[in-house]
């Protein structure tokens, strides 16, 4: 995590509008998904409505071609219960309309990068779980994630 904790030296970039500007710089989303998802082998980074200047709906794409969706914010010391709420119901929802037989065309990430970690202020993991073993498509559904990123730690 070297480049976004170099990034995130500057107390500004918990800013939405400063880490807006940032990330339409050269390069520097398709940096900051390679960090956070080392994992998935990013290659390629974008934002599904440039015109919008909208740094929340992004996407990435693999070495194998797949697609996946990315909902990136940031959060200062005030404002991360609020961006981990949000988050966490975006997760929710995605489960939600897979259970109500939508169709998800891919797999998405909820990302949040905050000076906090919430785990350590009295915030509970939890965990959803089925039980359908046979599901592949319920076991690829579950691979959308919440992921919470401390530059700070």
């Amino acid at each position: 995590m070297e480049y976004i904790k170099k990034l995130f030296a500057d107390p500004k970039m918990y800013n939405e509008v400063e880490f807006g500007k940032k990330i339409h710089e050269e390069n520097v989303l398709l940096k900051l998904m390679q960090e956070i998802l080392p994992e998935e082998h990013v290659v390629s980074a974008g934002f599904r409505f440039p015109e919008d200047k909208d740094n929340r709906n992004i996407f990435a794409k693999t070495a194998d071609g797949e697609t996946i969706m990315i909902g990136l914010f940031v959060a200062d010391k005030e404002t991360w219960p609020s961006g981990l709420n949000y988050l966490q119901n975006m997760l929710k929802d995605e489960v939600y309309r897979f259970m109500r037989n939508e169709l998800l065309l891919c797999r998405t990430y909820f990302i949040l990068l905050t000076p906090v970690d919430p785990w350590k202020n009295g915030r509970e993991k939890y965990t959803i779980s089925f039980l359908n073993e046979q599901s592949e498509e319920l076991t690829e559904m579950l691979k959308s994630k919440l992921v919470i990123v401390c530059p700070e730690n």
